[in-house]
């Protein structure tokens, strides 16, 4: 014993020609030779790693069935590749493999083996050849798991055919959702997802690693070969692409393990070898090649998309390619892999440890459709079976941030699957949630208006064939689109109308409801939609009796835009509108002469108003008030929001030493009260005197109290007569 632990190994030289030479003997007990030309071979693998050609020596002597199952298993462990790993070898070892030769377990090996190595193997043509002869595999249970990995790993679009297609679909209803064999079909329907239509179990893991000790030790001999400045820029760059095949690391690499994880979004990896003889050969030049934005333009028609579509999240590149060249199977690609992606981990397996995750995956998803300027179909549908079981609290801006970018939808389906859900989390939750409810509603309007309206009209335009840059293309569908779009507006006005009665008009809420109809007064004139919709009475007076000054001024100058939406329709030719009725138009002008009483004509609560006016007070009720004057209190002077102002102005514009009422008199001459107007205008509070201005006909009395009520009145209701 002492005599054989003093002999030296031989060297890699002599190792392997024991195995080549013909004569050799196989017997393993009692074999010395063997099992010194074992542990020499072992260690220089463990080493230094193993040459091409001696790669691809071993593995004919593997393969060929020569020595015992013991023996070839212990060499296919040495295959450590010091730098690459020959192409030919891979086939050989699957050539091998259809003759049987190799035990079923050795066949087993060679599998996990050339997963383990797969990024290093310095070509794939050859090997993708083979991928009908590897797929015949699956049909071994020892072998099927591993078969299923590599191919997941070859698969190509071209690959994905129907007759593939079903003996995996037969083999999960024989016996039952394996997850290797889900994993490849994940990746079939990912590339065709028209050949299945049946739903898959999503797993966290598709193939389990089970090879770790064996991964980091080709790890530590690739990184061991590697120069220094390569080693710390292969480091930096592609955190070793051996970590990037399989699930699990072992745990000498646990810290970056750890950050992968909270990144669920695919790194960008070039589907081929990025070996430079490689890359001159074909006509494609990978996206990890394209360091700038003219090398981009320049190289637009002939860059390759990586491996996995959903790495287009991170690269403004990518997104720029995939924008310029639609292409209908990276959509399908792109948004089943987000479906699957975003139900596993908010539905499927929702997580504490998964949010910092999914928040960097919503983020980068809202980048993608804002750079698109159009929402991701599936997602959409996402939203639509998310919503239902949502807390309202997980994920929130994110969440409200991409109903923004749902497409035009006939109203009952959005009202059914989006706003429903809205609703009933906006009457439960505080005022700063209706504040953000309220603000994805209007960029959801912005959006239907600036974006959807022009994508539906062109894919209702059948009379001219238009090619449509759109990435994710729908099927037309013939629903009254602008009738949609007003109901949308009817529906954000009701609720506006109860949240501020909840919430006593506070400020915020009331901010973001004028920020709404702000919008929507510019629906003719700017984006050409034939549709107005002044805001509900109980808006329009909440905010005249507010004490915001600006709440004010707002009012006002959303009362004047209306007038001028409508003197726009006015002006073109006679098509379908809505919105525009006699009924709302009288209604609309009982408000503007209700305003125009309260601020220009001191008569806010007067006996002769119509009863349908909100101002409309008997003298009975007025009287048991006890104030003097009280038709005054909503006077440009008087107004509780604007008493500031006019005490500013007063002070600027009386002579020093003039003693200021704090009830100024309201009646004062057309010219003070003129000047006092260009003072609210300094002030920021223009809408007043736009107001005034397009509603109120100031005759050349001095004194208003003559003048102004008749042309004040008569004004206002010309001015939306029908």
């Amino acid at each position: 014993m002492a005599e054989e632990a003093t002999r030296q190994l031989p060297n890699l030289e002599d190792s392997l020609s024991y195995f080549t030479d013909e004569s050799a003997s196989t017997k393993v007990r009692g074999n010395i030779k063997l099992q010194l030309a074992l542990e020499g071979i072992e260690q220089h693998a463990q080493n230094k790693g193993l040459s091409p050609d001696t790669i691809l020596s071993l593995t004919q002597v593997i393969t060929s069935g020569k020595f015992a199952d013991s023996t070839n298993s212990r060499l296919v462990k040495c295959l450590i590749p010091a730098t690459t790993v020959p192409e030919e070898a891979a086939v050989r070892a699957i050539s091998w493999m259809c003759t049987n030769k190799p035990s079923k377990n050795v066949q087993a090996l060679l599998l996990r083996w050339l997963v383990l190595v797969y990024d290093l193997i310095d070509g794939k043509d050859k090997l993708h050849a083979l991928y009908g002869v590897l797929f015949f595999f699956i049909q071994s249970d020892v072998l099927c798991p591993h078969v299923c990995h590599l191919l997941y790993l070859l698969t190509r679009k071209q690959d994905v055919r129907l007759f593939r297609v079903r003996p995996l679909l037969d083999m999960q209803t024989r016996v039952g959702a394996q997850p290797h064999v889900t994993g490849l079909l994940s990746l079939y329907k990912l590339y065709r997802p028209e050949l299945i239509n049946v739903p898959l179990k999503t797993h966290r893991v598709f193939f389990k690693q089970t090879d770790k000790a064996w991964a980091a030790l080709i790890r530590q001999v690739q990184l061991r070969n590697c120069p220094r400045e390569e080693r710390d820029q292969w480091l930096k760059t592609t955190q070793i692409p051996i970590t990037n095949l399989i699930n699990d690391v072992d745990p000498t690499t646990e810290p970056r393990a750890k950050k992968a994880k909270l990144d669920c979004i695919p790194a960008i990896e070039y589907s081929g070898c990025l070996d430079q003889n490689t890359t001159a050969q074909s006509d494609k030049v990978p996206v990890q090649l394209v360091g700038s934005f003219q090398e981009l333009l320049n190289n637009l028609d002939n860059l390759e998309l990586p491996s996995q579509a959903a790495a287009v999240l991170r690269s403004q590149y990518l997104q720029h390619l995939v924008s310029c060249h639609p292409q209908q199977h990276v959509a399908h690609r792109i948004g089943y892999w987000l479906y699957r992606t975003l139900h596993q981990d908010l539905v499927d397996c929702p997580s504490a440890s998964t949010k910092p995750r999914v928040e960097k995956l919503l983020k980068a998803l809202i980048n993608f459709t804002d750079f698109l300027q159009e929402g991701v179909p599936l997602c959409e549908m996402f939203l639509w079976e998310y919503l239902f079981t949502w807390n309202g609290l997980d994920h929130r801006p994110q969440i409200l941030q991409l109903i923004t970018r749902s497409r035009l939808h006939p109203f009952q389906r959005l009202n059914d699957y989006v706003l429903e859900p809205l609703r009933r989390l906006f009457f439960t939750s505080r005022v700063h949630c209706k504040c953000q409810i309220l603000a994805c509603l209007t960029e959801l309007l912005r959006n239907h208006v600036s974006v959807e309206w022009a994508r539906h009209q062109q894919t209702q335009n059948s009379e001219e064939e238009t090619t449509s840059l759109s990435l994710f293309p729908v099927d037309s569908e013939v629903f009254p689109a602008l009738q949609s779009i007003q109901e949308l507006v009817f529906y954000v006005d009701r609720l506006c109308v109860v949240g501020l009665q909840q919430e006593d008009g506070h400020a915020m809420l009331m901010h973001y409801t004028l920020g709404f109809f702000e919008l929507v007064t510019q629906l003719q004139r700017r984006f050409d939609i034939p549709l107005v919709h002044a805001p509900s009475a109980p808006i329009v007076y909440m905010a005249m009796f507010d004490t915001n000054a600006l709440t004010v001024a707002r009012i006002c100058a959303i009362m004047y835009g209306f007038r001028e939406e409508v003197t726009s329709l006015k002006q073109k030719p006679v098509q379908e509108s809505y919105g525009f009725t006699s009924s709302s138009i009288r209604k609309f002008n009982n408000c503007i002469l209700d305003i125009c009483d309260a601020l220009w004509r001191c008569k806010a609560f007067s006996s002769g108003k119509n009863e349908a006016s909100v101002f409309h007070v008997p003298k009975s009720v007025v009287k048991q008030t006890g104030i003097e004057g009280v038709g005054e209190s909503f006077s440009l002077y008087n107004h509780i929001a604007l008493q500031g102002f006019t005490h500013t102005f007063l002070q600027k514009s009386l002579p020093p030493g003039t003693p200021i009422t704090p009830r100024p008199r309201s009646r004062q001459s057309t010219q003070d009260r003129s000047a006092y107007l260009d003072f609210l205008t300094s002030q920021g509070l223009e809408g007043i005197q736009g107001f005034i201005s397009s509603f109120i006909k100031v005759g050349k009395s001095s004194t208003p109290s003559s003048a102004a009520p008749s042309t004040a009145s008569s004004t206002a209701t010309s001015a939306y007569s029908t």
